[in-house]
């Protein structure tokens, strides 16, 4: 019965997360529609930044919750953020398209 318990826990966290993920908002927007034409690396940053923002908003109620997004939050490299955004800039310094997609993004970096 326990493993129930955590089961409805992980089916109510990943419903948590599917809001903020299927939320377009005007700066989503923008950074899906330059996605083709900044280059991938970019894209997945911007992606991993949104979705370690999302994880870092969850409000924690148990350990179950807490263990879930520590995790995530690990495996994103969320507390590598700041780093990659400044070495992404330095690469891409003459990509203005590139540029504004790692401003779009904001950096949330821990």
């Amino acid at each position: 019965m326990r493993s129930t318990g955590y089961l409805s826990t992980l089916g109510g966290l990943l419903c948590l997360l599917a809001g903020p993920a299927l939320s377009v908002d005007a700066e989503h927007a923008t950074l899906d529609g330059q996605a083709k034409i900044v280059p991938a690396d970019v894209a997945t940053f911007t992606t991993r930044e949104r979705q370690c923002r999302a994880w870092m908003a969850i409000e924690i109620s148990n350990e179950a919750t807490d263990r879930a997004a520590q995790r995530a939050l690990s495996d994103l490299r969320c507390d590598r953020l700041s780093g990659d955004m400044a070495a992404l800039r330095h690469k891409y310094a003459q990509s203005p398209a590139a540029l504004r997609s790692l401003d779009a993004a904001g950096g949330v970096g821990l």
